[in-house]
């Protein structure tokens, strides 16, 4: 299969007049010898289709993998993956040529349009990626080798697919892996009247290393909870993680009894119980705002003694407006931080988020910076809580046309990010930039103490 990696080359001015260095926020112009600080890359495999990067993962040796999925047509698409080296240049022993491509209808599970929502890396850098499909009811895993080969040694023929019974649908949202290599799957699991949902819960699931139901959680089967705010609520996960102790956190949001949604951490233990150890339920309400949904991106640890949860809110009547809402939770008492709402003036939607070794949360997002019909979308980074880069300018690739901010990790301290490139009309591409970071502001987020540092 021939696949065409289109590399842009764009200049950005880092350097001005006078000759400074790039400040903190910056494209990092050291990405790529010729790239200056990011590039595209296009699969196209129908023709100038959606090719959409949703995660940016490192492996140990420091090569960068770009996760997401490729289209060919209205009615088929693939998962997709592009390797660069550490100095941004594509990886040619990756795939094919640099990339790889892996259709769910070639194996023993058949999903026409896979919806690619997470993906993490095992301690082997082997490429784990979960989601979901637009023509059944079923989430799916499929892994990779570390090289982008599809792993025929994990469940069948490389992919685990769970199926609900009729009337349910399944939908993986995040994955995060133990250090036994056990995938950890978080999600929703909804109960449906007609093409409509009438409940939903939690959702958990961990695999073993050969990618079979793991017995030693929640029995071997999937572990669902209801909230319960509100009888019959809708209640939905979109974001794992993992603590040092093997305990699992999920977080999402609840259905309130006004129909609004709180902000809701959930901690099980490492056997896939409720942790009691926390509340009496295992879950924590970090609080809603009022007339709000919430969509959770992202539950990450800020140090050893605080998780937050990041996600899109979204206002429910009135102005169509979002904001990227977030939550802190102390892990050791499980009571609730602060919290808020971060760009609220105009519509914007979060990514993925990550935390650094000195407690910053790194949020990767997207922006409309105008009202006006048509205007472009840019991609953005939040460093909770000073925008970054810190001299308000956003991350546009091509002119009048939209980039979206979607995963984000650090190497070297520096965010480097994925993003989709509006090439022009419907025709998205693979992106991923990388800043300078010489400096981190804290703004609100209180620094208390001994608990500052892990």
């Amino acid at each position: 299969m021939n696949i065409f990696i289109r590399i842009s080359l764009l200049v950005f001015a880092a350097i001005g007049a006078d000759g400074a260095l790039a400040a903190s926020g910056d494209l990092d112009t050291t990405f790529g010898p010729v790239l200056n600080g990011y590039a595209t890359y296009a699969f196209d495999l129908g023709g100038n289709k959606a090719d959409t990067s949703q995660v940016v993962l490192t492996q140990a040796n420091g090569n960068i993998v770009l996760v997401g999925r490729a289209i060919d047509s209205a009615t088929s698409g693939r998962i997709a993956l592009v390797r660069l080296q550490p100095t941004g240049v594509v990886d040619s022993t990756f795939g094919s040529g640099g990339s790889a491509t892996f259709s769910l209808v070639s194996g023993s599970y058949t999903a026409a349009i896979p919806y690619v929502n997470a993906a993490a890396l095992d301690t082997q850098g082997r490429i784990l990626v979960a989601g979901d499909t637009a023509n059944d009811q079923c989430s799916y895993v499929a892994r990779f080798t570390a090289n982008g080969v599809i792993d025929g040694s994990f469940a069948t023929g490389g992919v685990y697919v769970a199926c609900p019974s009729s009337g349910h649908y399944i939908r993986f949202m995040d994955v995060a892996v133990d250090s036994s290599d056990r995938p950890v799957l978080a999600g929703t699991y909804a109960t449906l009247s007609g093409d409509f949902v009438a409940s939903s819960q939690y959702l958990a699931l961990r695999l073993t290393a050969a990618g079979q139901s793991d017995p030693t959680f929640n029995g071997g089967a999937i572990y669902t909870q209801s909230i319960g705010l509100v009888v019959g609520g809708k209640d939905h996960a979109g974001a794992v993680m993992l603590d040092r102790a093997g305990r699992i956190y999920l977080g999402g949001g609840a259905q309130t009894a006004s129909n609004d949604d709180a902000e809701v951490v959930l901690r099980l233990t490492a056997a896939g119980a409720p942790d009691t150890t926390c509340t009496s339920s295992g879950w924590v309400d970090l609080g809603a705002t009022a007339d709000s949904g919430f969509v959770a991106t992202s539950v990450v640890q800020r140090d050893a003694h605080h998780v937050v949860l990041v996600g899109t809110w979204y206002a429910q009547s009135g102005p169509a407006q979002n904001g990227i809402a977030y939550a802190d939770m102390d892990a050791d008492t499980c009571a609730a931080g602060v919290s808020g709402i971060t760009v609220p003036a105009t519509t914007a939607t979060a990514g993925r988020a990550i935390a650094a070794s000195d407690g910053a949360v790194y949020i990767s997002y997207s922006q409309l910076t105008s009202n006006v019909a048509g205007a472009p979308w840019y991609a953005g980074i939040l460093a909770l809580y000073d925008a970054l880069p810190w001299n308000d300018s956003f991350t546009g690739i091509y002119s009048n046309q939209s980039t979206y901010g979607t995963g984000i990790t650090l190497v070297g301290g520096k965010p480097l990010q994925a993003m989709l490139a509006q090439y022009s009309g419907e025709d998205y591409d693979f992106a991923v930039a990388r800043f300078q970071n010489d400096r981190i502001f804290y703004a609100n987020f209180e620094r208390d103490g001994a608990k500052s540092t892990p």
